[in-house]
């Protein structure tokens, strides 16, 4: 039987009409995959929505079912209600500015920490293996069958958040959702070789270049490296080149911290956090204005990209 807080989500999805729908900045395939997923829920009950992000999909997900009717923008004005999917803040919140007040509802769907929720309806489960394991739930309760093409995008969510079924959050439940949706017509085999083998040319020279700069300190138990505007110009590389960086560094055997500081396009640093239980890396992220889940966690600043390393190194020496 479905939660008081999720009947009264169906009941306000199942009263509204127009929807604005979201997720946070940097997408991962959770992010992405929920999106679109939740977007083919509510057209199978005959709404009007928009996926909204104005970073638009990165290249590593738009083979995705319809990534391109992502928009990068709102073409409305007004919507009665607005679903975030696995933002984890607010502040992350892929949107231009104002246009999620201009929502009469906000629902958040997530499963990142529930003391960050930001809307009216807050469905916030830090157990789910991925926000993609809530939205399944929420198209059960709405009385929606899975297609092949919502199958695909939930499956890619998953399997992306739970690292290919090999983290801590491959639960029981995770699994059998994953069984659910190869039954509906996900192509395992596919999808694992799109998300987790297949890298262009200049994603692979970038990865040479962060394995080559990888510092390792406390006996290896700490890996981090350094991505500079210089490297990525250098190998003709763009931000959605960094990909699966951050996982090439946790692989190092024992590691049990690991970290990624780059330079964006648009100036900003970047940190990107990983440990190893029963350590947390969500609470170092966060003296940053960061946050994600205990085991990977990220910040962006407009610092500049020296003070914030060595400041990061300090807080994770610390951990250690």
């Amino acid at each position: 039987m479905p939660s008081n807080l999720v009947a009264e989500i169906v009941v306000a999805l199942q009263a509204r009409h127009t929807f604005l729908l979201s997720t946070h900045l940097g997408p991962d395939g959770d992010a992405i995959g929920s999106l679109l997923a939740i977007r083919r829920v509510l057209i199978a009950l005959g709404k009007t929505c928009e996926a909204v992000h104005v970073e638009g999909v990165p290249p590593l997900l738009q083979w995705l079912p319809e990534a391109d009717a992502v928009l990068t923008a709102p073409s409305r004005s007004h919507y009665e209600a607005a679903i975030i999917v696995d933002s984890g803040d607010r502040k992350r919140v892929a949107l231009p500015e104002g246009a999620l007040e201009r929502c009469e509802l906000v629902i958040d769907i997530d499963h990142h920490d529930p003391t960050r929720a930001f809307g009216q309806l807050n469905w916030v489960d830090p157990h789910a293996c991925a926000t993609a394991e809530l939205v399944i739930t929420l198209a059960q309760e709405l009385g929606v069958t899975l297609d092949a093409a919502v199958a695909t995008q939930l499956y890619a969510a998953i399997a992306s958040d739970t690292g290919g079924f090999r983290y801590s959050n491959t639960t029981p439940t995770a699994l059998r959702m994953a069984a659910a949706l190869v039954e509906h017509g996900a192509e395992p085999e596919v999808q694992m070789k799109r998300l987790f083998h297949e890298r262009s040319v200049p994603t692979l020279k970038l990865l040479g270049i962060a394995l080559a700069q990888a510092v390792t300190e406390l006996d290896g138990r700490l890996v981090w490296s350094v991505l500079r505007r210089d490297d990525y110009t250098a190998v003709g590389a763009t931000d959605a080149d960094t990909e699966g960086v951050i996982d090439l560094l946790r692989s190092a055997r024992g590691c049990e911290v690991c970290a990624l500081f780059r330079v964006t396009e648009r100036g900003r640093t970047k940190g990107s956090l990983r440990c190893e239980a029963p350590l947390v890396v969500d609470t170092v992220a966060a003296l940053f204005g960061g946050g994600g889940h205990p085991l990977a966690a990220g910040f962006s600043s407009d610092r500049c990209l020296d003070e914030i390393v060595a400041e990061t190194l300090v807080a994770l020496r610390l951990l250690l």
